[in-house]
């Protein structure tokens, strides 16, 4: 499935961008990843109704995906730019595959063995930096 979508106005990559020097410091070591439960198929299912509008299963896979669409490589870019901040930040990173104003991504939990809620707050994030935009009928 795919959504036409724009980028948020910068001040959401400014909040983010904030978000980060602050709670990057070198004086806290850092804390070893906590093992995150997979959700049970009726769990992914609630979240891919009610938390992800737009996801989908992936077919042979216990994982998600989605496909944005932007006006051009410029905007899908900066999207990935943006969303590999929050990555960062969660330490969750998303399998992603970019062809000038497409971005597909998958979001699994290798260390759950499928999908988890990591994934669900990844891709709600994703969301929150774009605003989807309807479908011309042309």
């Amino acid at each position: 499935m795919q959504h036409r979508c724009i980028l948020r106005p910068p001040t959401a990559f400014q909040r983010i961008r904030a978000f980060l020097s602050t709670s990057t410091s070198q004086s806290t070591p850092p804390t070893p990843p906590k093992k995150v439960p997979r959700l049970s198929p009726q769990a992914v299912k609630v979240a891919l109704t009610m938390d992800l509008p737009g996801w989908a299963d992936v077919k042979g896979r216990d994982a998600l995906e989605k496909t944005y669409l932007f006006k051009d490589f410029g905007e899908a870019w900066g999207f990935m730019s943006r969303a590999a901040l929050l990555a960062e930040k969660h330490d969750h990173h998303p399998e992603w595959f970019n062809v000038y104003n497409k971005v597909h991504v998958v979001l699994t939990t290798h260390d759950a063995g499928g999908v988890s809620q990591k994934d669900v707050a990844m891709g709600k994030a994703m969301d929150a930096l774009v605003v989807e935009k309807p479908r011309s009928s042309s």
